[in-house]
């Protein structure tokens, strides 16, 4: 699997008719991913990253995850809709004798929430990771994200405990699920 920057691996049409392609991020995509990452700090989503990035950090980071790409250091597809860019996916696959596990984090816009994107987003992942030889990903999320419970329990994924008050969610502290997932 050649990972090239903007090349469509998916197209799905939404119950409302709107048709999403999912695709390997490129260098333009970064006002648009910004855009997503802001907004959901702004909505204190329960997401690791609780501060706004500049468009400067945001070039600097797709241009560092196209090169992991590259290097198959990082599969990280994004979702478009109509021209906006509606959710994020990423796998950053270990090295060394972690080079066949891959860490798990997704994001999909508010307004698109339960519509199927990120279950399609990871399905297609998923469908990569196990080319490139990749047998398992793990995940964490805010124990207190149920929508993130249930998601994760869906797609399969197996508990392995916690790390109480871990995460710091606008001053209060919160436990660290931790989550994985056999591919073979």
């Amino acid at each position: 699997m050649i990972f090239t920057e903007g090349k469509v691996i998916d197209k799905f049409v939404l119950k409302n008719g709107e048709e999403v392609v999912i695709r390997f991020v490129k260098r333009s995509d970064a006002k648009g991913l910004l855009k997503l990452i802001n907004s959901l700090v702004a909505e204190r989503a329960k997401i690791l990253d609780n501060k706004k990035y500049t468009l400067g950090e945001e070039k600097k980071w797709v241009k560092e995850a196209i090169g992991n790409s590259n290097e198959k250091r990082l599969i990280y597809v994004c979702a478009e809709s109509s021209g906006m860019i509606i959710g994020g996916l990423g796998i950053r696959i270990g090295r060394g004798a972690t080079y066949r596990i891959g860490e798990l984090g997704l994001s999909v816009s508010h307004d698109y929430r339960r519509f199927g994107i990120a279950k399609k987003m990871l399905g297609t992942v998923e469908k990569i990771c196990k080319d490139i030889y990749v047998d398992m990903i793990y995940s964490s999320y805010f124990a207190n994200n149920r929508a993130s419970m249930i998601f994760h329990r869906k797609m399969g994924f197996k508990k392995v405990g916690k790390i109480p008050k871990a995460l710091d969610y606008y001053g209060k502290w919160v436990d660290l699920m931790l989550v994985y997932k056999k591919l073979k």
